[in-house]
């Protein structure tokens, strides 16, 4: 069972065929919706080993959270809507909406990851140091 013999890239450039209003339910999509599912367990997983954690990568893995979980609720009701056949809701046009949409999202994140977030935590080590040699109060 190949996934990729299966798929026609052909037909990925007709626009016919990407718009269309009812296409079938069969095919590929119980892959997709496994990849769906799997997204939505991926920011599960986050979430809870992000509860704790008080680092300065704290609001990357949010970041990785909101897209996960996004995406995933998304893409399984685009699913579900293909399986039940709703004209237009489940078009091959909404799956590439949400593909683009996540591609963005990826390489906004990306971009926060490799060159906002190292700057904002030099900025965060010189105040931790900045402020270690300040005067703190006293207990009572």
């Amino acid at each position: 069972m190949n996934i990729i013999n299966q798929i026609d890239f052909k037909k990925l450039f007709n626009l016919g065929y990407i718009f269309e209003s009812s296409p079938a339910s069969i095919g590929l999509y119980k892959y997709l919706a496994i990849l769906f599912s799997l997204m939505i367990i991926g920011a599960v997983v986050i979430f809870f080993f992000n509860r704790k954690d008080k680092d300065n990568y704290k609001k990357l893995k949010n970041n990785f959270f909101n897209l996960f979980l996004t995406t995933g609720i998304i893409g399984v009701v685009l699913i579900f809507l293909r399986w039940q056949e709703v004209p237009y809701l489940g078009s091959r046009a909404m799956l590439l909406i949400l593909l683009v949409a996540f591609i963005i999202w990826s390489f906004l994140i990306g971009y926060y990851g490799f060159f906002v977030l190292p700057k904002e935590i030099i900025k965060i080590k010189e105040k931790e140091h900045f402020e270690k040699y300040l005067p703190h109060k006293r207990k009572a």
